[in-house]
């Protein structure tokens, strides 16, 4: 798999899987690479960590729904 494509299998599968209790292995298993390979090609794209990215996704999706939860409020 080619770097590029290794990448963009790596986002849908964490985007597939958000709630689920995923770790970097699981990931790294379901695009047929090694675990350090999935991490140095995060770190050299987004700068931090595939768990790092993970918590932050998670995050984002969190605020939606407040503000949409807020939004159906008012």
């Amino acid at each position: 798999m080619r770097n590029i494509d290794l990448l963009v299998f790596s986002l849908e599968y964490i985007e597939n899987h958000l709630q689920d209790n995923i770790k970097t292995i699981d990931i790294a298993d379901a695009c047929h690479c090694s675990k350090s390979t999935l991490e140095k090609m995060f770190q050299y794209v987004y700068r931090i960590s595939v768990h790092s990215y993970i918590i932050r996704r998670r995050m984002m999706l969190a605020a939606r729904k407040l503000k949409e939860e807020e939004a159906s409020i008012l």
